[in-house]
């Protein structure tokens, strides 16, 4: 018998440390234009490894939580 993973656990297998914007969009559950919003404005932090903009999966959790206690 299969033990059921914690949705957490599934977070952590299928979404890799460093992520492309399409991958930051469905971990968010948002379009990809609101990624390029949220970059934009400093709400979203992001580096550039050459010219491909990534995103550091740790810093994307921070930023959600941030949002979640700025909106309660």
């Amino acid at each position: 018998m299969q033990i059921l993973k914690k949705p957490a656990e599934i977070i952590e297998q299928t979404y890799p440390e460093i992520m492309t914007i399409t991958q930051v969009a469905q971990y968010l559950g948002c379009s990809e234009r609101n990624c390029h919003t949220l970059v934009k404005n400093g709400t979203l932090p992001s580096f550039l490894l050459g010219n491909l903009r990534r995103f550091r999966l740790e810093s994307v959790r921070e930023t959600l939580a941030r949002l979640e206690k700025n909106a309660n």
